[in-house]
């Protein structure tokens, strides 16, 4: 056997080790199921067809909106005034032709004529059209299109058939041309004469040749000459050119119907003319200088002492009350009166002032009352939650019972029977410090009244008023913390606080006379209870400079179906003074016989 010598294999041939790859981390997701890959295609067909329906819904609503636009566009054009079109019509400027010069030659030997304008002028290209397949679907543009020429024909549909004879040709030619009517509703007076022909009549602004009015070589100037003069002297002769009328003499005497109801007069639709927006927008501007500066010094007191002695949530209609006129009448004698009709404007801005003034006289007795409770009695009463709860309870106590209303009271005292018994003794009505405090606003309001001026009728309104304040806030505080309500219900509005029906559960009605039976229980107190009521809610107020005045009455016995109980001594004494006739019952005061 022969030795043959080994040939080397080459380098790059030789058989090298491939290092085994990682495996992956992340294993390889399994082959899904039929029913999964069904799932997966119901699940991506349903989120198509929602889609489209998106899509669809978006295409309909736009459709509406522009269609409900260009309804309110047409409308708009047709009542409007559109003045008659330009009829003259503007043709291009031609074009120059200038000559550069003799040098200035083409190949044959002319001369190079240029345009006078750009010697580079390209045609404009044409837009290329879109290539659009026959079975290509639509665009979004093209639905909506397509739905607002749908929209279109129901609204033609709709609409009633209008006859041909009753259409007007001559009129809508008119309002296509642009004419318009009724631009002048006065009428024409002599001046408006004189100065519409003063061009046309004076001698000097025309000449010999045109004063002649020459038709078809027929002239008449000796007639014109006369009508003219007459015409310049101011005499009414005007019926040839157009701008008066005739007067036509009649013996009938003319008077206004009334046997058709929907006739208005004169008077009242100038009322209706002259109003201009709603009352909710007229401010203090739209009232007269003279008012709107002296409006809350010379009006205002009176207005509130006026508000005073109605019930808490009376309605006022300044044009119709007649106090309120008596008052505008005293507060500014040079202004038109309320109820005559000359300016509608001046009414509703009045009424507006009046409403906006009540409210906030309403309002502050809230608010006060608010903050007394809040800031000085809960915090007075105890630091225990519970306790000021029970307390704000126990004031309130029971809505059928008059004898239990604690608050209303300036103490209450218990006292032994003849049995032993411990029996609560009620002292001052209405002079707690709480209703005083609320009660004394109007006494501040109406500070600036003299004494010997003011009304001799008892504000049993305004106490009512500051009572209702004060009950409206204790209710809001029967948890030991002031809550307020969600919505209207913690309003002092006339749907909480005035006369109102309550439904409960079984749909059975109970009447709430809230108000009612306050104001007769307040309308029975005689005079000397006033005072003290009076007095008591005058120390509350803060100096001595606003403490108005109050006059010094003798006690009267009172006689009412509806009375309240006060064991106040001195009241006891004055009564007990003024009627030595009555019985020992009744000499402990009016009780109450009837409930709040």
């Amino acid at each position: 056997m022969s030795k043959t010598p080994i040939m080397p294999m080459p380098r790059n041939l030789r058989s090298r080790a491939v290092p085994a790859t990682p495996a992956s981390l992340t294993p390889k997701a399994p082959r899904r199921t039929s029913a999964q890959v069904a799932a997966d295609k119901q699940k991506k067909a349903e989120e198509k067809l929602s889609q489209e329906e998106k899509h669809q819904k978006a295409v309909e609503d736009l459709a509406r909106l522009e269609h409900a636009k260009q309804k309110a566009d047409k409308e708009k054009y047709l009542e409007g005034s559109h003045p008659p079109p330009d009829t003259r019509t503007k043709t291009p400027r031609p074009l120059k032709a200038v000559v550069i010069s003799e040098e200035a030659k083409d190949d044959v030997g002319l001369p190079v004529f240029i345009l006078d304008g750009s010697s580079e002028d390209e045609l404009p290209t044409k837009s290329l059209s879109r290539s659009a397949s026959k079975n290509k679907e639509l665009n979004a543009r093209d639905k909506v299109d397509a739905l607002k020429r749908q929209l279109e024909r129901e609204d033609e549909d709709r609409q009633p058939k209008r006859k041909a004879k009753a259409v007007d040709a001559e009129a809508n030619k008119k309002a296509r041309q642009g004419i318009r009517t009724g631009l002048r509703t006065a009428p024409i007076e002599d001046d408006d004469i004189e100065m519409a022909t003063a061009d046309l009549l004076s001698s000097e602004s025309r000449s010999e040749e045109t004063e002649d009015e020459q038709i078809r070589g027929i002239s008449d100037s000796e007639g014109d000459v006369v009508e003219k003069e007459s015409i310049v002297k101011g005499e009414k002769s005007a019926v040839r050119y157009g701008m008066l009328g005739s007067k036509v003499q009649t013996l009938a005497k003319i008077e206004p119907t009334t046997t058709v109801l929907e006739y208005i007069p004169p008077s009242v639709r100038k009322q209706h003319v002259q109003v201009s927006k709603p009352k909710a927008q007229f401010t203090d501007n739209d009232l007269p200088h003279e008012v709107n500066k002296n409006f809350d010094n010379h009006f205002g007191p009176r207005l509130y002492q006026y508000f005073g002695t109605l019930r808490p949530w009376a309605t006022i209609k300044v044009s119709s009350d007649k106090e309120i006129l008596k008052l505008w009448e005293k507060a500014f004698p040079d202004q038109p009166a309320l109820d005559s009709g000359d300016d509608a404007n001046l009414v509703l801005a009045v009424q507006s002032k009046v409403e906006t003034r009540l409210a906030g006289w309403r309002n502050r007795m809230t608010s006060v009352a608010h903050d007394y409770i809040v800031e000085t009695l809960l915090p007075s009463i105890s630091d225990s939650i519970q306790e000021k709860a029970d307390w704000v309870n126990e004031a309130l106590g029971d809505l059928t019972n008059v004898h239990s209303k604690p608050f209303y009271y300036k103490t209450i005292k218990l006292v032994e029977d003849k049995n032993g018994e411990l029996i609560p003794k009620y002292i001052g009505i209405f002079q707690s410090p709480l209703v005083a405090k609320v009660f004394a606003c109007h006494l501040y309001f109406i500070k600036d009244i003299a004494m010997v001026r003011r009304s001799k009728e008892r504000p049993s309104g305004a106490l009512a008023a500051a009572v209702q304040a004060c009950t409206h806030n204790l209710n809001m505080c029967t948890t030991g913390m002031f809550v307020k309500p969600p919505g209207r219900l913690s309003h002092f509005r006339t749907e909480n606080c005035d006369d109102r029906d309550h439904i409960t559960i079984g749909n059975a009605v109970i009447p709430i006379k809230a108000t009612s039976h306050l104001m007769k229980a307040i309308k029975n107190l005689d005079d000397f209870q006033w005072q003290k009521i009076t007095q008591c809610a005058i120390e509350t107020l803060a100096t001595k400079s606003t403490k108005p005045t109050i006059d010094v009455l003798d006690p009267a016995a009172p006689s009412s179906d509806i009375e309240m109980i006060d064991d106040d001594d001195e009241y006891q004494a004055q009564y007990a003074d003024s009627s030595p006739n009555q019985s020992s019952s009744s000499q402990r005061g009016p009780r109450a016989t009837d409930s709040l």
